[in-house]
This record gives C-alpha cells, structure tokens and sequence, in this order.
C-alpha cells in the first residue's frame, strides 16, 4: 500500500511514504520491496439456521475439518464478547460460521452432539464473569443426519431392497445427495436451501445403499471413485455441495525441510493390507466375495472388508479394490509447518481438503494429499493450518499430525 504522506514511526523517526511501499506491523512502519497484502481477518458469526444473528467478538474458536469425513469445532468466550440481535439469546444460536475478510466462509458448523456425544452450549459462571462454549460438528455433519433410503422416493416400509444407481461417481454421488436431502427429498427429509453440484468427474461404477449414513456412503462413493466432496456455506445462509476432482497444487504449493517444515522424523509404514477379502450381502456359499491382491508368503497380510450390505459384484470388487490400496505400503514423514509458513498459505485459495500438494524432503519431491486443515482463530493467534494425509502407496507420505489425534474434541490447545 502506498501512503502519500510522511509518517512517522514509534522511534519519531520520518518515513517518506513516496520512496517505497510500508505496511505497519505492531505500531511500527516497515519498508518493504513488494507488494503489501493486508492480513486476513477473522470474525465469528453467531447464527441460526446459518443465518447471521451476531457476531463473537473476543472468542477462542478451534477447530478440525476433515476430507471425506465429519470435523469439529469449539468455541469458547465471555457471555459478554457475544453480540446478539434484540431477542436473539445464546441458547438460539445453533450454527456458527468462522468468515474470512467478511466474504468468505471457511468453516461453519452446528451446535451439537460431536458423533453422537458431547457438544451443544455451556455457561460457566465464575468470578471474573460468565463464560460460554459452543461445540458441535461442521458442515459435512448436513450428510451424517440423513440414511440412504432404499427408496427415497417413499416412507417405509418399503418394496425396493436398495437403490441401486451407477454411473461417474459425482454423478451417483451427487444423486444420492439430492435424493436423501435435496431437492429430490420427500418435503419432510428435504434441508432447505441445499445446491447439489455435479462436478463431472471421476470413475464410472456401481453403488447401493440401504439405510447407511449418508455421510459414510458419500465417502466411500468419492474415496471409490477418486473425487471429492465439498460443503459450503455462503454468507447469506446457503448450502452447496459440491462433488469435483481435488486440485493438483503440488507444483505451486511446495514445502521443504529447509525451514517450511520443522521437526522431521520420517518413518517406514508397511503394508497392513496385502490381500483384500471384501464380503457383501448374502450366507455361505451364496454370499458374494471379491478379493484384492496376489501377495503370498511373509509378505501376505489378509484384511476382511465387510460389507454386508452389497448387493452388486461389481460394487463389492470396488470396495476390495479401495481397502488394499490405503493399507498399502508407505514412507511417512511427521514433521510441523512453520507458523509463519501456515500463515502465508491461503486456505481454499491456494489449497483445500482433497487437493494435493508437493512436500520436500534432503532435496526429493513428493505428492501428497491435504487430509485436514486446523483452525485456531483467537484475538492473539490466527492460524490455519493443512494436516497432510496418506499419500500414494511407496510415496512419501506427510503428516503434520497423526490424523487419529485430531479425533479428540478440540480445545483451545490444539495448535
């Protein structure tokens, strides 16, 4: 930014705002070569039914989303720090979005249960004056409230043992959505004001569902199919799902061992599935099995998929297929990325959930997929930061942290 006066500095030092750019940090104006980006901002909106009722202006809010899976979020504050409209209290704030520069949501999240326990509001009262938390899941919980109807279309009981759909997996995926949900939904199943988007991509197979959560058939039609799944919420309150390839970022975003990530211990995974058996529906000799793999010896492991609930050969092969590939071999590196590397990282702008990126370590390059992203907003940190996942079997793989540590409720020490 250009200033077109002369300014002065904590020091009383004169700064000729013509010579150069400055951007001020912490009271002081600093003499930069490039560009001056001003830093993001964060507010916290208190909403119901995902429209805006208020804002938290002095909270903690911590948080973990996840790819293919249900997060979580925490916020905790002051009763004071949360600014309602006139007849608005705490207990009606049931969702809560985290915005970014006032236009864009990166995460929002209902208040409630957290996989069926904890989460919800709670009031302390204490000395120095009461204090709130608000927990619950975020936004791909919308899938985990809905089963797959065998027939949507109808209540139960119903005459269709399964809904049985195949095609490219955005497209099936986004079907069931629609169905179980959206649009295509019986009125009283319908979460208003749902886009579904169809993205066009991924592999073609077959699927079917009978009262699974949605949620777990939507992940592993997407994990099948080699897409994913994507929730947002805009600023005025609606929701799109959206289903798409995840972004190859692996040749911008880069980081290396040589100060991007600290703390580097990488280890050897071995394989924990060398010969799938995945089993669907059906008893003994009539029950349908398909198998992944051709290790024999030592280096067999045996790993039984069940899927009892599949009725179609090809599906049941898809759900083998998928097992032995993530209990593959794999080299793994947990390492942290720098605060001030994490900082510079613009979430959904430079990477997502599903994307992948490229990790450097003693000068190697490597692909690896963005599993998670944590959040720590609070008024003296403002932190977003990728968990890398899995990679590719015999690829090294990056984990910022285990991701089975991030099951845990956040609380305002998750970093």
């Amino acid at each position: 930014m250009a200033f077109s006066s002369i300014l002065t500095d904590e020091s009383g030092v004169s700064l000729d705002a013509e010579s150069g750019d400055f951007l001020l940090t912490e009271g002081v104006y600093v003499l930069v070569t490039g560009a001056v980006t001003a830093p993001d901002r964060y507010g916290i909106d208190l909403c119901v039914d995902w429209i805006r009722k208020g804002e938290c202006v002095g909270g903690q809010l911590t948080g973990v989303k996840r790819h293919l899976e249900v997060g979580q979020w925490q916020l905790d504050a002051a009763v004071s720090s949360a600014e309602l409209q006139t007849g608005v209290n705490l207990e009606d704030v049931n969702t809560v979005r985290l915005v970014r520069n006032n236009d864009t949501v990166v995460l929002s999240g209902r208040v409630g249960p957290i996989g069926g326990q904890g989460g919800g509001l709670q009031i302390v009262s204490a000395a120095g004056g009461d204090r709130f938390t608000l927990s619950g899941p975020d936004e791909f919980d919308l899938l985990a409230s809905r089963l797959a109807w065998p027939d949507p279309a109808t209540v139960p009981p119903w005459a269709t043992s399964h809904d049985t759909r195949s095609g490219i997996a955005s497209t099936v995926a986004a079907a069931y959505v629609t169905a179980n949900l959206g649009s295509g939904a019986i009125t009283a199943r319908q979460i208003p004001g749902v886009t579904v988007v169809d993205g066009m991509a991924g592999l073609s197979g077959v699927w079917t569902a009978r009262l699974q959560p949605l949620d777990k058939l939507i992940s592993r039609i997407c994990r099948d199919g080699g897409i994913t799944c994507r929730i947002t919420v805009s600023t005025a309150g609606a929701i799109t799902v959206t289903f798409t390839s995840g972004r190859d970022r692996s040749e911008t975003v880069i980081l290396s061992d040589q100060g991007d990530l600290v703390n580097n211990n990488r280890r050897a995974v071995p394989a924990a599935a060398t010969f799938v058996i995945a089993g669907g529906t059906g008893t003994l000799t009539s029950r349908l099995f398909a198998t992944s793999g051709t290790a024999t010896g030592l280096a067999r492991r045996e790993v039984f998929n069940d899927q009892s609930s599949l009725v179609n050969a090809t599906e049941v092969q898809q759900a083998a297929n998928t097992t032995a590939g993530l209990g593959a071999a794999a080299w793994s590196v947990e390492s942290e990325i720098a605060v001030t590397v994490a900082q510079r990282l613009r979430y959904l702008d430079e990477y997502d959930v599903g994307d992948l990126i490229a990790v450097e370590i003693d000068d190697i390059r490597y692909t690896v997929p963005v599993e998670a992203v944590r959040f720590d907003i609070g008024a003296t940190r403002q932190t977003v930061t990728p968990v890398l996942g899995v990679a590719a079997p015999n690829l090294l793989s990056g984990l910022l942290r285990d991701i089975a540590d991030l099951q845990s409720k956040p609380t305002n020490q998750i970093a």
